[in-house]
């Protein structure tokens, strides 16, 4: 009995001990640095390599290392954004522009994300579905489903299911084949949903034939999982923007580098041992004894985030070279599947590794996103890259009768006749990036 108190003791400490990994990894600078102020706070065998850093004073330290090679706009190392943080549509959207979809297939899949509620589910009905979209032909059922399983692979995990089961299902399926609780949690969800929703957990753990201790283990696991995985994107405050890395030519070779003080350069201290000779009480000793697993734990979650940052930062740079000698007129195609085979990382670890984080580059300060690029095929015509979408609408629009200036859907016609397929939405976004107004608001700044 003790030996399987232990056991389960371990497997619920691997679950909050990967729920923290991955946590940490999806952090931006600015929250690893509060993460890590308040385990300081709180945990007394870590510590600061050097306590006087501080983000703020980085600022000047920073600018004047690379000045030579910044734009004037970026020299300030800390910015806010006074936009918007990013909502899950165009998380969303993101990922289909970077991952490899038949112009077919990116048309449907535009709708389904247009489909997507705030919580992240598809709760429409196919038929009623499929009735929304303008295409001819009218997409089957199977081709609408085809594109739909592609989506539920993005992150976050269990997006776009059009059920609770299934969104537990599909984040269950994204878990390491080596979780202990993955088999039997899938299980219970598949076939013991009913049994699980009106909590009969003694006919689970009868028909499955499996003991208590077991049961709950796997019952945390299920519980951990988040049943609105859209909920997570909170679109109502603003961000700031902290380089996480930087770009240098280091003898002829451009190297990513970490900021390493925006990590606070923590330090486990080892005087565990010393410490549990000076106590004598079983509980003075056993809150050292997991103080200083806890601070172990935690500096090797911080070291395997910065080592994932900086390995998939250089193989995406290493594939925007062109970039960084000569500017975004020559960035190369690049989706999350090709850095996901050049690292061996899975996509949805790829994909949380790569958002909030900032690269600091000679031609300004861009999220490690903004690297990624998708050439959109039209029928008869060269692959036009959607970093060039921008100045073709740009140019639409300075060509428009200004008493009739065009709207977003009829630039979408435009870009069509250019064998461009894109979305109104899509349109729309590009437009308001280049801070152009909406075309009733243009009509009116031209007749004043």
């Amino acid at each position: 009995m003790l030996a399987l108190k232990r056991a389960l003791t371990q497997k619920l400490s691997f679950s909050t001990k990967l729920q923290q990994s991955v946590k940490l990894l999806q952090y931006s600078a600015i929250e690893l640095n509060q993460a890590t102020q308040d385990i300081l706070e709180q945990n007394p065998f870590l510590e600061i390599e050097n306590q006087s850093i501080k983000i703020e004073k980085n600022t000047t330290e920073l600018t004047k290392t690379s000045s030579h090679q910044v734009a004037t706009e970026s020299k300030n190392i800390l910015q806010e954004i006074y936009s918007a943080d990013e909502d899950l549509h165009t998380h969303l959207k993101w990922q289909l522009d970077t991952e490899d979809f038949s112009i077919r297939e990116r048309q449907i899949a535009d709708f389904i994300l247009d489909a997507i509620d705030v919580n992240g589910y598809f709760y429409s009905e196919l038929q009623a579905f499929k009735s929304t979209i303008k295409l001819h032909p009218k997409p089957r059922n199977a081709e609408i489903i085809k594109v739909l399983k592609k989506i539920q692979k993005f992150d976050p995990d269990g997006v776009a299911a059009r059920s609770v089961q299934e969104c537990l299902l599909l984040q269950l399926r994204a878990f390491s084949n080596t979780h202990p609780n993955k088999k039997l949690a899938i299980n219970i969800i598949k076939n013991k949903y009913e049994a699980l929703y009106t909590k009969d957990f003694s006919l689970i753990a009868n028909n499955l034939r499996i003991d208590k201790e077991t049961l709950n283990s796997v019952l945390k696991t299920i519980q951990s999982l988040n049943p609105y995985p859209g909920a997570i994107f909170d679109n109502t405050k603003s961000i700031y923007m902290v380089p996480d890395l930087m770009v240098k030519k280091n003898q002829g070779h451009w190297q990513m580098f970490l900021y390493q003080d925006l990590y606070k350069n923590i330090k486990l201290k080892n005087n565990h041992n010393e410490l549990l000779q000076k106590v004598f009480t079983t509980t003075e000793k056993m809150f050292i004894k997991t103080a200083y697993n806890e601070a172990k734990w935690f500096k090797k979650c911080i070291d395997n985030r910065n080592s994932i940052l900086l390995k998939v930062a250089q193989i995406i740079i290493n594939q925007q070279i062109d970039f960084l000698e000569k500017g975004e007129a020559h960035m190369h195609q690049l989706n999350l599947s090709a850095i996901s085979e050049l690292s061996g990382l899975h996509i949805s670890t790829i994909s949380r590794a790569v958002s909030k984080k900032y690269v600091q580059t000679p031609h300004g300060i861009h999220e490690l996103k903004y690297f990624f690029r998708t050439n959109l095929s039209g029928q008869g015509c060269h692959d036009i890259s959607s970093a060039s979408i921008k100045p073709i609408i740009k140019q639409i629009i300075a060509q428009e009768n200004p008493l009739k200036p065009y709207s977003d859907e009829q630039i979408v016609a435009t870009l069509s006749l250019k064998k461009i397929n894109i979305s109104r939405r899509t349109v729309a976004k590009y437009r308001m990036s280049l801070n152009i107004v909406s075309s009733s608001k243009r009509k009116l700044d031209k007749t004043k």
